[in-house]
């Protein structure tokens, strides 16, 4: 048998010198204990 694991977070992160506006969405992806970070 085949087990796999899989898990996905997502958080906003906010630069330093934040104020107002938009902000970075990241994705941590996590698949066998492997991780891979993305920002959309």
């Amino acid at each position: 048998m085949l087990n796999k694991s899989f898990g996905l977070l997502f958080y906003l992160k906010k630069p330093k010198n934040y104020v107002k506006g938009e902000v970075p969405i990241y994705l941590r992806m996590t698949v066998d204990g492997i991780s891979k970070r993305t920002v959309r």
